[in-house]
């Protein structure tokens, strides 16, 4: 069976995980995946693992989910969720292995279609009709006919191709 990933509500900067997330530091300060900043290593053990420094972007994955998770966590708040297994789909069955052409099917007009700018595929943007969701997008990546993997945040986190320190 597949799962349905949920999103919860954003978390203060001050926040703590009781042993739901392992932080993976990435940009200048630490590109080793998996590693918490400073600590040197992952922690799952008893206590919490903090959440990042305000103004600042790492991912994180849950350690009671299907692989394939990884949470975008800026200034305390989960801001893109990204999947990269086909065990997790939308609420509407889209996800990968899906065709463009199936996406484009599903939400018909609400899917704005470009290229990637290595001319790898092609990125399937779904964009809301709704006022109050307009900050936010579902992605989806293709290699030109397959969905390979996408997510869903807020802008400008949705949009972003190059990764948390990018930003």
């Amino acid at each position: 069976t597949r799962s349905r990933a949920l999103i919860q509500p954003p978390l203060p900067a001050t926040s703590h995980s009781s042993r739901l997330f392992c932080v993976r530091a990435r940009g200048p300060q630490n590109s080793n995946p998996g590693r918490q900043r400073g600590s040197g290593r992952c922690v799952k053990e008893k206590g919490s693992t903090p959440f990042p420094a305000v103004g600042e972007c790492y991912l994180a994955t849950p350690d009671n989910a299907p692989a394939g998770i990884t949470f975008w966590m800026v200034s305390g708040t989960v801001e893109r969720v990204d999947i990269d297994t086909n065990e997790i789909t939308t609420r509407s069955g889209a996800g990968i292995g899906n065709t463009e052409g199936r996406i484009i099917d599903m939400f018909g007009e609400r899917i704005q279609t470009s290229p990637l700018p290595d001319g790898s595929g092609n990125l399937l943007a779904y964009v809301p009709r709704d006022q109050s969701d307009k900050i936010f997008r579902v992605m989806f990546q293709s290699d030109g006919e397959r969905i390979v993997r996408f997510w869903s945040g807020r802008l400008p986190w949705a949009e972003e191709l190059g990764g948390c320190s990018a930003q």
